[in-house]
């Protein structure tokens, strides 16, 4: 029972010291209200800009990632060793060496066949495997 008519006066006071409100209180609210916005504002802009990165990274690491499968698992290519980068969004560098000619152009062809690659810079070089046997 105490507490209850602990609660209703608090009640009585918030609601008769709600209407009023002095100038210098509204201008700080103000003041308080607009810095948040425009700390939201630039947390906003900062959160797309984050996400703006992280999508162009899983981008890239999914053009790689298909990239590095169709090559790695052509039979034609095991003897291949190479290594695949993206340094910019559809761009495709392939580098290292590969057993033969024809070995050189199936790889270009699959990386370039590969969704999301838009060109493909060769620099693979032909080592073809040596005759001599242990």
């Amino acid at each position: 029972m105490r507490i209850a008519g602990i609660v209703g006066l608090c009640g009585v006071l918030l609601l008769s010291t709600a209407g009023v409100v002095t100038a210098q209180e509204k201008r700080l609210g103000e003041r308080i209200g607009k810095q948040l916005d425009k700390g939201l504002r630039e947390l906003q802009e900062e959160l797309r800009e984050g996400w703006t990165e992280v999508r162009k990274r899983i981008d890239k690491l999914s053009v790689e990632g298909r990239v590095y499968s169709r090559l790695h698992w052509d039979k034609g290519l095991r003897a291949a060793s190479f290594e695949i980068e993206v340094p910019e969004e559809g761009v495709v560098v392939l580098t290292g060496s590969v057993p033969s000619a024809a070995a050189q152009r199936k790889a270009v062809q699959l990386a370039e066949d590969t969704v999301g690659v838009r060109q493909v810079v060769d620099r693979l070089t032909v080592v073809p495997p040596s005759s001599a046997e242990p």
